[in-house]
């Protein structure tokens, strides 16, 4: 299977399926079943669903229009979406629906006419009930028709159902009388999450998942259980699988394909638009100087003392713990940033691999973890995986340091805080990897031969053969002591992972921490 071709994305996603073949989530039944419940008795009331777009509230509101169940009232749908439905389309609209006839009258008429043909409508017909979709969009105006119309249906039994994102509450009529009922249209846990993306596949006639056990979970964290954009961020997925010919998808395209889905952090769009951020300061810095020289005239020459409130400390380390993503992700995709800086291909390593942190994650490319000061760090020059004490074991990936302050990646955004306040939260355990002859033994020794004293060879430059007939000379283990005594490791003359690491790192190859940090 070509995970990526068009055909295969027309196929899974795009149209929503049957009515027959709709994933429905116990918690969505639940709702449904309240819903029926309500509009079963005899007094009419306004109903409000509200959920993200995405969650599903349209087209769940569509199957029970459609199909509703047996000894059930009938749902009528008006479509209110882009503004489209004033006030006195709703009665229009309303009064056919109820089988009152046509309404021609000005909204205050058209109330009056409504009134009256509701009055002479027989009490024996059945009654449906209407439901608004996409009610948030609808103006005050078409608000307050609604509440009257609701006044005078709802005491034989006229119900309406609005269905809106969650700003709707907030702006949701409440007529005298009129029983009002908000329902919160559930999203998807993890495992549904997972159920529904097995269940679309599987109607599509794919009953494997193309994607890693990882990368099927990151796609439900992404889309925080919201059925649309699991359905986009998978369809974005098999894109990128297919460009990079990814027969399985991996976390790390998951990432990426989540990333250009889901609305991303403010910093992540000032990357991503670097000329807008430039002209965006600049306008910014002229404003603030014209602020300043304007509060310099109006107070005569003199410039008005600005007094800086004490900082809590304690207050500055909830809000950047409160910052932090959830852990269950956040960890994963710190080390999938961590991978893709060194460019390694998923085909290669998991991040699943990675983060066991194996001596040898695969041939050529090693896994270090240890203590150390930010200063050694900062002297490794190379992205590393750094584990707090607070919030216990979340990761975050260090890519910058500066003279005060560092940058980290959160999993989620990058930030940059002062080597103080990393200081509260780290106490030095870290994780690194780095590439290497895969032929470089993990520990090389006084009088050792072989590839690993020919790759000391080549980069201590401590004389001596280098090739086939290297050995690890006295000459070259004092070189490597000055390089341990540089990087801060115990110099014993042994090249270990940590100080292979540090040779590693004066390769112009790789990634490198930035240094435009404060």
């Amino acid at each position: 299977m070509t995970v990526g071709n068009e055909a295969l994305h027309t196929l899974i996603f795009g149209t929503p399926p049957a009515p027959a073949g709709a994933f429905v989530s116990p918690r969505v039944e639940a709702l449904i079943a309240l819903l029926r419940e309500r509009l079963a008795r005899p007094a009419g009331a306004l109903l409000v669903i509200t959920g993200a777009a995405g969650a599903g509230k349209t087209y769940r509101m569509g199957i029970e229009s459609e199909a509703p169940a047996k000894g059930g009232r009938q749902l009528l749908v008006i479509d209110a979406g882009g503004g489209r439905v004033t006030g006195r389309e709703l009665i229009k609209i309303s009064a056919v629906m109820l089988g009152l006839g046509a309404i021609t009258g000005a909204p205050e008429q058209g109330l009056a006419e409504w009134q009256s043909a509701w009055e002479r409508r027989p009490r024996e017909l059945s009654l449906p009930a209407i439901v608004i979709d996409h009610a948030d969009a609808l103006d005050a105006q078409g608000l307050e028709t609604l509440s009257a119309l609701l006044a005078i249906g709802a005491p034989r039994g006229l119900s309406f159902i609005l269905v809106g994102r969650p700003r709707l509450e907030s702006r949701v009529p409440r007529p005298p009388g009129v029983d009002v009922e908000t329902l919160g249209f559930p999203s998807l846990t993890s495992a549904e999450s997972e159920a529904y993306l097995r269940h679309r596949f599987g109607l599509a006639g794919i009953p494997k998942l193309p994607f890693t056990r990882l990368a099927i979970r990151l796609i439900g964290s992404y889309a925080g259980g919201n059925p649309g954009l699991i359905d986009r961020i998978a369809s974005r997925a098999l894109q990128r699988g297919e460009a990079i010919s990814e027969t399985t998808i991996g976390e790390r395209t998951t990432v990426r394909a989540a990333h250009d889905v889901v609305p991303r952090h403010l910093s992540d769009w000032l990357r991503r638009f670097p000329r807008t951020a430039t002209l965006a300061s600049a306008a910014i810095i002229a404003l603030a100087c014209w602020w300043l020289v304007t509060r310099y005239e109006i107070t005569g020459g003199q410039v008005p003392l600005v007094t800086t409130p004490a900082v809590d400390e304690t207050q500055v380390i909830d809000r950047f713990r409160t910052s932090l993503p959830p852990m269950a992700t956040a960890n994963v995709q710190v080390w999938s940033e961590l991978l893709a800086r060194w460019q390694v291909a998923s085909k290669d390593a998991s991040v699943t691999d990675a983060i066991r942190c194996d001596a040898q994650v695969y041939t050529g490319l090693n896994c270090l973890s240890g203590r150390g000061t930010l200063e050694q760090l900062r002297r490794f020059d190379r992205p590393i995986v750094l584990e707090l004490d607070d919030p216990a074991k979340q990761q975050v990936l260090l890519v910058g340091a500066g003279d005060s302050d560092v940058r980290l990646f959160t999993g989620r955004n990058y930030l940059d805080i002062p080597q103080a306040l990393l200081a509260k939260v780290w106490s030095g355990r870290f994780y690194a990897i780095y590439t290497i002859d895969p032929t470089v033994p993990l520990h090389t020794r006084l009088g050792d031969r072989g590839p690993g004293a020919a790759w000391l060879a080549t980069r201590l430059k401590a004389g001596g053969a280098t090739g086939s007939s290297a050995v690890f000379d006295r000459n070259q283990q004092q070189a490597l002591r000055q390089v341990q005594q540089q990087f801060g490791i115990s110099d014993d003359g042994i090249a270990g992972p940590e100080t292979l690491f540090a040779v590693a790192a004066s390769d112009a190859d790789g990634p490198h921490l930035a240094r435009n940090v404060r």
